[in-house]
């Protein structure tokens, strides 16, 4: 009778032991479950900043006019937090730099932060004291445009104080918006169409604008050349108050594209030397062939040739004589 009594008690601490060891893993793996969704949650929202300290930022603000986005390269001190400072750049405005704002006055940025490759872009109410459509669509594309630029972000949410809302003047605002797939544009262009950025100046002459323009899906790289080429010879048209970069009466005598070493060679007849010097016609010329041509994807080099020969400087002293790559910045201001 012992042994048994014995034998029960045995069985029931036994059974006890199991129960506490169960209750012990249970709650371990509540635990460990809170802390996944901590981490989880950690990871998914955090600041916007850099792995990289970066010493300048692209930033778009409109043009004097304010009909066109201009690409701006400015200076800053080196930080990883380069989006946050870029978008204070955009809200700022452009100072007197023969420039427009593209923001509304007095907006500020309350946060921006990232989560799963979109950056939310929180303002004050400030941002929403637009009075046409266009307006505040212009104000999305620069600020869009800015965001972009940096390889993290893939689309950008606005929020007001906040709070993401519907839309402004009819313009919706309640989902992310992706990189624009041109930044100007003249003409039509179809979603099937490829698409080529063609630079023309301001009438300033102090910066080069781009302008978005289709060329047919199935073209080659050195069609594309031939085209982009084409379209910069002839210039804008008269009521764009944009301004060619080639001299008029300049033709396009060849085009030639090397796929081994990314390069397109563009033959000028003699007239592209009409400027006849002036450190700021030439520089807009060559800047402008060059951002040309390489925002052809494959075009890495220009190779410029004058009447099919090899010159080598422009008479500003330019050297022309092998090819040449895209310029490091773009319409670069050192405020």
């Amino acid at each position: 009778m012992k042994m048994y009594i014995r034998l029960k008690v045995i069985i029931v601490l036994l059974l006890m032991a199991a129960l506490l060891v169960g209750c012990g893993q249970n709650s371990s793996k509540k635990d460990a479950g809170d802390n996944e969704t901590t981490a989880s949650t950690t990871i998914e929202s955090r600041p916007l900043v850099l792995n990289n300290e970066k010493d300048t930022v692209l930033v778009y603000f409109a043009s004097e006019n304010g009909r066109y986005l201009i690409p701006i390269t400015l200076p800053i001190k080196p930080t990883k937090e380069a989006a946050k400072v870029s978008v204070e750049k955009v809200l700022a405005g452009p100072g007197d730099w023969l420039l427009s704002s593209t923001t509304p006055e007095d907006t500020k940025l309350k946060d921006i932060y990232i989560r799963r490759n979109i950056a939310y872009i929180d303002l004050t109410s400030h941002f929403k004291n637009f009075e046409e459509y266009e307006d505040i669509e212009m104000a999305i594309n620069s600020l869009v445009l800015t965001v972009t630029e940096f390889q993290e972000v893939e689309t950008v949410q606005f929020l007001v104080e906040g709070k993401v809302i519907e839309e402004i003047n009819g313009f919706k605002l309640d989902k992310p918006f992706e990189r624009p797939a041109y930044i100007n544009s003249l003409s039509n262009i179809n979603d099937e169409d490829k698409l080529l950025h063609v630079y023309f100046s301001d009438p300033n002459a102090l910066y080069l604008i781009p302008v978005g323009f289709a060329v047919n899906k199935n073209s080659t790289i050195s069609q594309m050349v031939e085209s982009a080429m084409q379209e910069l010879v002839k210039g804008p048209p008269l009521n764009s108050d944009l301004v060619k970069t080639i001299w008029s009466g300049t033709k396009l005598r060849k085009v030639d594209y090397d796929s081994e070493d990314k390069m397109a060679t563009i033959d000028l007849s003699k007239e592209v030397m009409g400027y006849g010097g002036g450190a700021a016609a030439e520089v807009l010329l060559v800047k402008s062939i060059l951002f040309t041509l390489t925002s052809i994807d494959g075009v890495d080099w220009v190779q410029i040739l004058i009447e099919g020969d090899y010159s080598n400087y422009l008479p500003e002293g330019t050297d022309i004589s092998r090819p040449i790559a895209r310029p490091e910045y773009i319409n670069f201001v050192n405020p």
